[in-house]
């Protein structure tokens, strides 16, 4: 495990940073992250309709073999400041 404060991150190189917070967001909240990365987490993808739910770590509908676990970044705490490019308003 590593602990770089998300208020370090500035003295990260830019591809470096943008790298760690787009595999382990919930860094901007205090978690620490770990690399090589073992966490699913790592591995999803974003969805406006997703089959995860990574509050309650729960499919929240029937996963088929080899479908793409999804989960939706706008419900995690400050996505916002992370993920720019999406509208952070939870429908």
């Amino acid at each position: 495990m590593y602990n770089l404060p998300h208020k370090e991150f500035g003295n990260l190189f830019p591809t470096v940073r943008e790298y760690i917070l787009s595999q382990f967001p919930q860094i901007i909240n205090g978690s620490l992250f770990a690399f090589p990365t073992t966490r699913i987490q790592a591995f999803m993808n974003h969805s406006d309709t997703p089959n995860y739910d990574a509050q309650t770590d729960e499919t929240l509908r029937y996963v088929k073999a080899g479908e793409e676990i999804t989960e939706d970044y706008r419900k995690i705490p400050n996505a916002e400041k992370i993920f720019t490019f999406l509208n952070t308003s939870v429908v």
